[in-house]
Formats: structure tokens, sequence, C-alpha cells
């Protein structure tokens, strides 16, 4: 396959997988919000769902400092991009997809809070005391793991 052939199908494959991701967490979140503010109560063992606006980071890191998470968010999202440009004919699928996966976290708790002013959380895990959290930071979650074990256990990213 030629090299320009190749490139524009690995940004394909990312642009489509990131579109679909942040949209998947937008849909879901939103519902999760509204059927809790509805009044849905869901309890069990290991998780709850509770809402919360969260202006800050985890564990109330940078309270109240939305323009700075935004500003963050925003060269974040233009580093990837960076790297892609110059690295998108030597990546492959899965690290793509990890990208796009990385990607899609940081634009959805950047979206609400460009738009909404805070990040809806609502997952809660109730064996440990750990923050509330929302689906955007279980991509960037998966993601970073993903990224420590593809940089430990291969030679190429």
């Amino acid at each position: 396959m030629k090299k320009s052939v190749k490139n524009i199908n690995n940004f394909i494959y990312f642009a489509i997988t990131l579109i679909i991701l942040s949209f998947s967490d937008y849909y879901f979140a939103t519902w999760i919000v509204k059927k809790l503010s509805r009044g849905f109560v869901f309890n069990i063992p290991l998780l709850n769902l509770v809402y919360a606006e969260n202006t800050g980071a985890a564990f109330n890191i940078l309270n109240d400092s939305n323009k700075f998470l935004a500003n963050f968010a925003i060269i974040v999202i233009f580093v990837v991009f960076l790297y892609l440009v110059n690295n998108i004919s030597n990546t492959n699928k899965k690290f793509l997809f990890l990208l796009s996966l990385f990607t899609a976290g940081i634009f959805g708790n950047l979206y609400e809070r460009l738009t909404l002013g805070y990040v809806r959380d609502f997952f809660e895990l109730t064996f440990i005391d750990f923050p509330i959290f929302n689906i955007s930071d279980i991509f960037i979650t998966i993601s970073v793991i993903g990224f420590i074990i593809a940089i430990l256990f291969s030679r190429k990213i």
C-alpha cells in the first residue's frame, strides 16, 4: 500500500473512531444524568450513580479552574494532532485507537467545560475512597494504561 493511501486510511480510522467515541460519551452521559435527575437510583456493592458538577480535576485538584483546564485540554488535543501529522504513517491501528480514545475523553470533558461551565460526573466507586468520575475519565484512564503498556512492551509505537 502506498504511503499516502495508508496515511489517509489511518487518519480516517482515527477520525471516525474519535467521532463515534465522542458521540457515545455525550449521549450516554446525557442519558445517565437525565435518569438521575428524574429520581433514578442505582446502588450496587461496587458502584453508585450520583450526580456531581465538577469545576476542577480529580481529588479536588485545581478546583474552580475551568479556564485553565479547558486551555490545557485544547493544548493536549493540539499535541495529539501534531503527533498524528508527524507519525501517521508508522502508527498502527491499535495505537490510533488509543489516541482516539484519549482524544475523545479529553474532548468530552472540554466540551462540557465550555458549554456547561463544569464537567458532569456520576460514577462513584463504593469500595474505595475515590473521586466521582465520568465516561470521558474512563476513556482517558484506559488509553493512558494502553499507552504505558504499548511503551513498555513494544519497540515501536
